[in-house]
């Protein structure tokens, strides 16, 4: 029997043009979605409304729930989760999608050949001018050692650091791994949700199947909104690694080099690149926070 795959669609305030053109990229997979759960995290640019003008609450695949507040990533798709499995019963995968990116027409398809490798498996993420966006190296913290994927197989590999976007989970993975963490509110949410999966999973890269960014890289990478919680949740990637005994003398190293290496990256850009005194605020309280276990939605 052909896998039924869920899609959630995360938005908030997204450009109604750009919500248009990732719907229909998902409507149009090559292998048929089952369901797409569009979560709107209390936006406030009527999603609704255009939705409603578009059609698109009339196709019977899709469902739109508007939240009651703006909850983050990880507490926008927590929640949506929850409501899918409250819901429905008959599906077997669930796809996170977020507002700012669209798969290419066969993403899906790809993915799904990978099902009996992996319950979790991811794309590949690249920009609008086609430059790869994810890294062609990380660190695996199970290991202790940095991996390359550019000599693996052309196909796929496996790795243990994404982003939310574009990623394909088997629903009975959720029993054992949990749901995305609400604390981070944004940032860093996606990483600590697949380490802790990389634990019990090996998770796939697929290494042909494509997902688009539609932000240019500037605003995609930096903001004095981004830049806080960027720092900020560096502490809760610390305190996961000390609870699963990964954190390392090495690792201690990386990180605090790392974190500094950020830190100083957003004060100068904040300072001489694009001035701007809520950039600089933002560095100063985001290592507060961090350093008191303050974390949620405060910025």
């Amino acid at each position: 029997m052909k896998d039924k795959v869920f899609t959630i669609l995360l938005c908030y305030n997204t450009p109604h043009e750009r919500l248009k053109e990732i719907i229909e990229s998902i409507i149009n997979q090559t292998y048929e979605v089952y369901k797409i759960l569009i979560w709107d995290n209390a936006s406030s640019n009527k999603i609704d409304e255009f939705l409603s003008e578009n059609n698109f609450l009339n196709n019977e695949k899709i469902i739109y729930i508007k939240s009651q507040e703006n909850l983050g990533a990880g507490g926008g798709f927590s929640a949506a989760i929850e409501y899918i499995e409250n819901k429905f019963k008959d599906f077997d995968w669930i796809w996170f999608i977020e507002d700012d990116v669209k798969p290419e027409i066969n993403c899906l398809e790809i993915m799904l050949k990978f099902k009996n490798l992996s319950r979790f498996i991811c794309p590949v993420r690249k920009f609008k001018d086609g430059t790869i966006a994810d890294r062609q190296s990380f660190y695996d913290y199970r290991i202790q050692s940095w991996v390359s994927i550019k000599n693996k197989r052309n196909d796929y590999c496996y790795i243990n650091v994404k982003t939310f976007e574009g990623i394909l989970v088997h629903k009975e993975l959720f029993k054992i791994i949990g749901l995305p963490p609400k604390e981070n509110f944004i940032m860093h949410d996606d990483e600590i949700f697949i380490l802790n999966a990389s634990l019990y999973e090996n998770i796939l890269l697929a290494k042909n199947a494509y997902i688009t960014i539609l932000k240019d890289k500037e605003s995609y990478y930096l903001s004095p909104r981004s830049a806080y919680y960027i720092l900020r949740n560096l502490f809760l990637i610390k305190n996961f690694l000390e609870k699963n005994n990964m954190f390392s003398m090495r690792v201690k190293i990386i990180f605090y080099i790392l974190f500094i290496w950020r830190s100083f990256f957003y004060c100068f850009k904040f300072t001489f690149i694009h001035p701007n005194v809520k950039g600089i605020y933002a560095v100063i309280i985001s290592i507060i926070h961090g350093l008191k276990g303050q974390f949620g939605r405060r910025f």
